[in-house]
């Protein structure tokens, strides 16, 4: 499955943990978990809506 997190756009997300908090290590963990939570539904979604655009309603 594709993750933004395997592309170039980890870099900008590690610089802006580790220059906003004290302990990135441990935010980047709480990242993690609301990414997992956002992206699931997200990729259930464009999976439905191409399926309808392809095979109709």
């Amino acid at each position: 499955m594709f993750s933004a997190l395997k592309s170039y756009h980890h870099f900008p997300i590690a610089m802006m943990l580790d220059l906003r908090f004290e302990k990135p290590e441990e935010k980047f963990q709480q990242f993690l978990d609301l990414y997992k939570k956002f992206i699931l539904p997200f990729n259930a979604y464009v999976m439905v809506t191409v399926y309808v655009k392809q095979h109709g309603e």
